[in-house]
């Protein structure tokens, strides 16, 4: 079985580990817990968080431990069941050799040891599906409306990229589009959720599947049926009946290929046979599942444990296949797993918040991490790796100049989130794309792959200058690499629509998750300004804008480039809005929304030809002379625009007066 190796590692240590004894990672040559997950994970291959994680998931089998409460997996299982007896000394000898031993290791013998034949048995389908049906009730039963945990978030990105599928998060809803047909799928979050509890038995049907398709192969290469598909193959086996040559003929092909795979013990032939010869045992106790060999038998049964009416049946489905499509340990992020899933709540993850100016991104960035410790930066055409990190400065000491390191705003974040490791950091990069962000992040690219926990996958060796700062600064606390604690986070704002930003890359985009920020006028900045003899409210000035961009540009434009609430700010438009208008609004319609068609949909172009004339105009307009500025498309939508802002708050002043 996968893991095998560090499922007994991580049992040992959860076992004999204490908080304040952790005589198992001492046992095996550790002077602490963590140091000993970073061993182990050396040795094994697999990521330090993920030692770690294993180790969690056996904490409630012993008292010494709080434990999660997620139910312990089959292969989780067999492990403890095998190990129970062990007395401690026994365990450890068992533990090195695994560490030190690579043909031990390698060859898995430490399972003949423990009288385990193979760690890869058929799971029995009835019940894993009766447990699909419980989660299914629990999370029926669960508020509907939830966000999705920023690791999670994370994860799931991961797994989209990996089918070529892209996920775009809402707050309560997620949207998933399918690259190679175009669909779009809309979902509640929760799907999510319920998704990730079918895996198990996904999985587990995928096993059965593949081996029944590898047979009929067998079968077919050696003149054994003529059928052109499994699925037709099995038809073949019913239609000629229990005991007859055709069944006797594949139980023995059945046989064989176990025994290749080191599966021929009795329970996974009986369990294999069920599969093939009692409809209701592969459907989990049900009806309608699919037969054996198709391509959907597997998300049948799923689909029966939720119930076929299942609203969402065609998301979950596609999230299924997703979801089981990449190794990931996804019952960390299980929401009935509350313990698991209140340890997830604060961990380090890679986000980029975008959307058309003035929809609010800084903001919505602060209210994300209200209890966070920010260090922020802005990126620029010239920042550069240095910039980011940190580097060698002159520094004036005592009247004589000295070159002393002087860090960076990644460097800050690090010590800060190593030094706190029970508190979120939050680096914030404004205008991520302002700047060439592979450049800028430099070796650190390297560090936005992370684990289940939210730390990097990998880690770094700085160089001697910035490894020297780190070791006075940090003492027996660095690890003597660069990496994301799991408590950082790097939150970024970008705004696509801008004309002289650097394109971010696929490589280095697939690496954060992405939230738009929709442009919503709910809220937006009280004020009015004059424009054409015509006093209007900010609010409706920019929703008629917005809308003749939509109707007369839109095949053009995408909205990341139409105008925010906030594009002005309450400040720009009481005090001099005159300003506002003409550097801020007026410049980015003419220099950058228009700049290449569509200037005559939003500004009256007869006696405008360039930016001056539309200044110009402008001014002369505000004198009583000249020409209306603003297009005759812009005044019919400012028209409707008002009325429909009027209505609106006419019915909120009638019921503020019934109340």
């Amino acid at each position: 079985m996968k893991n095998s190796a560090l499922l007994i590692v991580a049992y040992y240590l959860s076992k004999f580990d204490e908080k304040s004894n952790p005589r198992a990672s001492l046992s095996i040559g550790c002077k602490n817990t963590s140091d000993a997950f970073v061993k182990i994970s050396l040795i094994l291959g697999v990521p330090r968080n993920t030692v770690k994680n294993h180790r969690d998931i056996f904490d409630q089998l012993h008292p010494n431990r709080e434990g999660w409460k997620y139910p312990i997996r089959p292969r989780f299982k067999v492990i403890s069941e095998a190990l129970a007896d062990y007395s401690e000394k026994d365990l450890l000898v068992m533990v090195n050799k695994i560490l030190l031993d690579q043909n031990y290791r390698m060859n898995e013998l430490y399972l003949s040891e423990l009288g385990i034949m193979s760690m890869s048995d058929y799971e029995d389908i009835p019940e894993l599906f009766q447990d699909l049906q419980k989660a299914s009730t629990a999370i029926d039963h669960l508020d509907m409306d939830v966000e999705l945990n920023p690791i999670f978030k994370v994860a799931l990105q991961k797994a989209a990229l990996g089918r070529d599928r892209e996920i775009i998060f809402g707050k309560f809803s997620s949207k998933l589009i399918i690259n190679d047909s175009g669909n779009k799928l809309t979902f509640p979050n929760m799907t999510l959720y319920q998704a990730l509890e079918a895996i198990p038995i996904y999985q587990a049907i995928s096993e059965f599947n593949d081996t029944f398709k590898s047979i009929y192969q067998k079968l077919k290469n050696d003149g054994k049926t003529l059928a052109a598909k499994a699925e037709k193959y099995h038809e073949e086996l019913e239609d000629a009946g229990s005991n007859s040559n055709k069944q006797k003929e594949f139980e023995s092909y059945l046989v064989s290929e176990l025994n290749s795979q080191n599966k021929n013990s009795g329970k996974n032939i009986d369990r294999f046979k069920s599969f093939i010869f009692d409809s209701e045992w592969r459907s989990g106790k049900s009806t309608g599942g699919k037969r054996p060999g198709r391509s959907d038998t597997e998300i049948s049964t799923v689909l029966n444990a939720f119930g076929v009416q299942h609203a969402g049946a065609g998301a979950i489905s596609e999230l299924v296949l997703m979801l089981s499509s990449v190794d990931e340990n996804w019952e960390l992020f299980s929401i009935l797993n509350s313990n698991a899933y209140d340890k997830l709540e604060i961990v380090g993850s890679n986000q980029i918040i975008y959307g058309a100016p003035g929809t609010g991104k800084s903001y919505a960035i602060n209210k994300k991490f209200p209890d966070a410790i920010v260090i922020r930066t802005v990126f620029h055409a010239e920042t550069q790796n240095n910039d980011f990190l940190g580097t060698l400065l002159p520094v004036d000491v005592d009247g004589k100049v000295s070159y002393q390191y002087v860090s960076g705003p990644f460097i800050k974040a690090f010590i800060a989130a190593i030094k706190n490791p029970e508190k979120h950091i939050c680096l914030i990069i404004e205008e991520i794309n302002r700047a060439n962000a592979a450049s800028v992040f430099g070796e650190i690219f390297q560090l936005l792959d992370r684990d289940a926990s939210g730390r990097s996958e990998y880690s770094i060796d700085p160089d001697q200058t910035l490894h020297n700062y780190l070791l006075k600064d940090l003492g027996e606390k660095y690890e003597d690499k660069l990496y994301l604690p799991s408590n950082l986070s790097l939150v970024a704002s970008m705004n696509s629509s801008d004309q002289a930003v650097f394109p971010l890359d696929a490589a280095f985009k697939r690496r954060w998750s992405f939230e738009y920020i929709p442009i919503n006028f709910n809220n937006a900045p009280i004020g009015e300004v004059e424009i054409d003899s015509v006093t209007v409210s900010w609010k409706a000035l920019a929703i008629a804008i917005n809308e003749v961009l939509k109707s007369e540009c839109g095949s053009n434009l995408e909205e990341d480039r139409f105008i925010g609430p906030w594009f002005l700010s309450e400040q720009e438009i009481n005090n001099n809005f005159e300003a506002a208008l003409v550097g801020k609004l007026f410049t980015y319609l003419w220099n950058d929304v228009l700049r290449h068609h569509g200037r005559d949909k939003i500004f009256n172009l007869s006696n405008i030809s360039s930016f001056g004339d539309l200044v110009a105009a402008y001014y002369d307009q505000r004198k009583g002379n000249g020409n209306n500025v603003l297009s005759d498309y812009v005044h019919e939508s400012l028209n409707t625009s008002k009325s429909v802002i009027e209505k609106i708050q006419i019915s909120e002043e009638s019921v503020d007066e019934e109340s």
